[in-house]
């Protein structure tokens, strides 16, 4: 009986600090979110990314590799609103994984953590475009929501790794006071610039459109997910030179450029291309990079702009 304890105590022993070092495995569907995961979460946690930053993440090819990756985690973070409703299920019901499934502790869809815009007030149907019933789903593009969801990811991560809560809270406390920092920081750039229009090709801006003290003019698309039509650019022309104000065009990286470069060149507005996401333009490596480098291409755009 000795020898039994012995041996049980010393494979604790050897147990203890594997348990201890185990890391909470996050899978996210986007960068940022896995970004403010990993800065909530420090040594803690690991991360995989499932859409890239360059990638429509309305359509993200679902890999086999994916599903695999998320049997094992303990945390799927989504962004919700329906954005991934086209790829995401099949792989949530091919991990097989019961801990990340709709409604699971391991399941985390941030968009309940923030403050949403353009939430329809009426029936909404195929024929307005690829509209979102809760509300426009590009909701990280503002800093405001960026804290918002460090604070839901902490609250999370304490829930599924109680032991670690302190560090959590402490992580979250530090990436919360650099996020406010910098949109202060970014605001003050942006200030000379208030009450200018933006033109973005799809709705995705309107985030970062109203945190920026900006106003968005029309979109190049005819609906959110439809191509423009000529009548539909004509009645924007209309708009824009009836407009008075500075005015730019943006798009994000994965929307094609041509009529938003040929909108752009017919009345003399600066054109650029904005990170959407993390990765998504080569110095967008992280979510405080991302808003640093979208506000300084819109200012140097602003300031380039005929009033």
């Amino acid at each position: 009986m000795k020898k039994l304890i012995t041996i049980a105590l010393c494979s604790l022993t050897l147990l203890t600090p594997r348990s201890a070092a185990a890391k909470v495995k996050i899978v996210c569907t986007i960068g940022d979110l896995c970004d403010i995961a990993a800065n909530v979460g420090g040594g803690l946690v690991s991360t995989r990314i499932l859409g890239k930053g360059y990638q429509d993440p309305h359509f993200v090819d679902p890999k086999p590799s994916f599903a695999l990756a998320m049997r094992g985690a303990d945390l799927l973070m989504v962004v919700g609103l329906e954005l991934e409703v086209g790829w995401l299920p099949r792989l949530i019901t091919g991990s097989r994984n019961s801990k990340i499934v709709k409604g699971a502790g391991g399941y985390l869809d941030c968009s309940t953590l923030v403050k949403l815009r353009e939430v329809p007030r009426t029936k909404i149907s195929r024929s307005m475009g690829d509209l979102h019933p809760g509300g426009n789903p590009h909701y990280w593009m503002d800093p405001r929501n960026g804290v918002r969801m460090a604070f839901g990811i902490y609250k999370r991560l304490s829930k599924l790794d109680p032991a670690n809560r302190a560090t959590y809270k402490r992580n979250y406390k530090r990436f919360a006071i650099q996020i406010i920092r910098l949109a202060r920081r970014l605001k003050k750039q942006l200030n000379p610039y208030r009450g200018s229009y933006l033109i973005p090709y799809h709705q995705s801006m309107i985030y970062f459109i109203k945190w920026a003290g900006l106003k968005r003019l029309g979109t190049i698309e005819r609906l959110p997910g439809v191509k423009p039509s000529a009548a539909h650019l004509a009645r924007l022309h209309r708009i824009i030179g009836a407009t008075r104000g500075r005015k730019i065009i943006v798009s994000e990286t994965y929307y094609p450029s041509t009529a938003a470069k040929r909108v752009a060149s017919r009345f003399k507005l600066p054109y650029v291309r904005m990170a959407h996401m993390v990765g998504g333009l080569p110095a967008a490596t992280s979510y405080l990079k991302v808003l640093e480098h979208n506000t300084a291409r819109v200012t140097a755009a602003l300031a380039k702009a005929i009033q």
